[in-house]
């Protein structure tokens, strides 16, 4: 499921309490509370998202070389080459190596 963006969340709380409250605000009196709980939920969003930037590269990095690490060894070497550098194990078809990224 796609995560909606906090600023969607300010922007379709501030639309919807304004145009209720321009509207009529006896009639729209559910409409402009809503916008408002919108504003407050983006403002929620706002300052938890904030801090979890800076997470997510360094997790993504970790993955990434678990996950070269646990790659098994085929045991047709006919395809498979070593990088002279880190001893990575590649594809014969490979120019460059997914661990340290040099021209194979």
């Amino acid at each position: 499921m796609a995560k909606i963006h906090w600023i969607v969340y300010l922007l379709a709380g501030f639309l919807t309490s304004s145009v209720s409250w321009k509207l009529n605000y006896d009639k729209f009196l559910l409409f402009f509370y809503v916008g408002i709980l919108f504003i407050l939920i983006g403002i929620a969003k706002m300052t938890f998202s904030s801090g979890k930037k800076d997470e997510k590269p360094l997790q993504h990095k970790a993955q990434n070389s678990q996950a070269t690490h646990r790659q098994p060894i085929h045991q047709n070497n006919q395809n498979l080459k070593r990088c002279p550098y880190c001893s990575n194990v590649a594809r014969i078809h490979d120019n460059f190596c997914s661990r340290c990224g040099r021209r194979i």
